[in-house]
């Protein structure tokens, strides 16, 4: 079970510089965009702290910061295991499907609860906005395998390493 006040306090403590500068480096993202990327994700990182049980997907600024945090794997994987206690995983194959449909709802509705913040309401235009539904992650918590076939999990460190 994930200590959500403590994965909250790591996750706005995580050292992001590396994705910060991929995202304005390789992207060519201005700046501020950069920014909001980095909150957004950081925003989607707290979501899928807070609501083990909920599948979330990213907006697309979220989804390419996710993309490059998980580049530097060795501490992605680090980053993981200090916020979540095991390996928070993604699904490149759900977009377009009802079960994506519903997590982009649930998506919504966390983000304008917890954090003030509208998203697309369209869930099968993808990638057409900042806060648009990312092009296909999908994530969610679970402390063993995934909890569903096409979900992504967060695998237990000790079955991560073995």
């Amino acid at each position: 079970m994930v200590d959500v006040t403590l994965a909250c306090k790591q996750i706005h403590n995580l050292d992001l510089g590396g994705v910060r500068k991929a995202l304005i480096e390789r992207d060519g993202m201005p700046a501020p965009q950069a920014e909001k990327a980095l909150t957004l994700y950081r925003a989607f990182l707290e979501l899928a702290a807070r609501h083990p049980d909920d599948h979330v997907a990213p907006p697309t600024l979220a989804d390419l910061a996710w993309h490059h945090h998980m580049l530097d794997s060795q501490r992605y994987f680090r980053d993981c295991h200090a916020i979540f206690g095991g390996y928070l995983h993604h699904d490149p194959h759900v977009f377009g499907t009802d079960d994506f449909r519903q997590s982009w709802a649930r998506t919504r509705d966390l983000f304008r609860q917890h954090f003030g913040v509208i998203l697309e309401e369209n869930p099968d235009v993808a990638g057409t906005g900042d806060t648009a539904p990312s092009l296909c992650y999908v994530a969610g918590i679970a402390e063993l395998a995934p909890s569903l076939c096409y979900v992504a999990g967060i695998t237990p460190f000790e079955r991560a390493v073995a």
